[in-house]
């Protein structure tokens, strides 16, 4: 193409947008306007004024992400964001939890499904259809080590929805409440250890309080006073016990 031709072009196409918009605006339009000084000026301070404001953001952004971060890092309870469903998938975890269930990284355990963490994994599906019908759900489960070895927690997890009210997927936090659990039981092992020896002891024993009422009493006590436990307990004891010529003195001696 020569250039009478490219003349010949341009003038066709002043002519076509001529008669369709103002002078000023089909230069502007064609790029053809030339910007003046101040104009220039006003684009630069904006661009830098819309810069300014985008790197603030960014950095307002950065620091949100960063407090978050180092809150589910460093929190000693496992976090974790699973899809719903029979067997779920990890979508994200903290190193808590990857710690808690005996996982090398976040990846290897991103590998696995989530009722594969559990000792049974017929019970992630009742977790998810409960979740899934209240909403928010807190219950002790037994989940199980990467290598078997099982481990008790209290799990409490809410189920995040879109705007027709389908989970999406379900948000939680995870406890590893084995130890406690294994003292509890402990703790009830003795006392039921108590309990057999004081109503197996030949003799009549009472527990009071600081105010002389009784607070317990053995069989050998309701067998050889002739009270139930039920009405020996809450009573002073000095009425349980004294005779009633003796119960001034019986008092005193309490006091002493």
């Amino acid at each position: 193409m020569d250039d009478r031709t490219i003349a010949h072009s341009v003038r066709i196409r002043r002519i076509t947008f001529r008669s369709k918009m103002s002078k000023s605006v089909r230069y502007q339009n064609l790029g053809m306007g030339k910007p003046t000084s101040m104009d220039l000026k006003r684009r630069i301070k904006a661009l830098e004024k819309a810069d300014a404001v985008r790197k603030r953001i960014e950095k307002a952004l950065r620091g949100s992400e960063e407090k978050y971060r180092t809150l589910t890092e460093n929190i000693p309870v496992g976090i974790f964001r699973s899809t719903p469903g029979p067997r779920g998938k990890f979508l994200e975890v903290n190193r808590a939890l990857v710690k808690m269930l005996g996982y090398r990284s976040k990846k290897e355990l991103f590998a696995s499904d989530v009722a594969h963490v559990y000792q049974n994994p017929k019970d992630r599906l009742g977790f998810s259809r409960r979740i899934s019908a209240k909403g928010l759900h807190q219950e002790e489960v037994t989940f199980r080590k990467k290598n078997g070895t099982p481990i008790i927690v209290s799990m409490t997890a809410i189920a995040v929805r879109n705007e027709k009210g389908t989970a999406l997927f379900f948000d939680g936090i995870v406890e590893d409440i084995t130890k406690r659990k294994r003292a509890e039981e402990e703790l009830l092992l003795q006392k039921t250890y108590l309990e057999i020896l004081f109503n197996s002891a030949p003799e009549a024993i009472v527990l009071h309080d600081n105010d002389d009422r009784v607070v317990n009493v053995n069989t050998e006590f309701t067998r050889m006073f002739g009270y139930s436990r039920e009405e020996a307990i809450g009573r002073p004891i000095n009425t349980l016990v004294a005779p009633a010529q003796l119960r001034n003195e019986a008092s005193r001696i309490s006091r002493v």
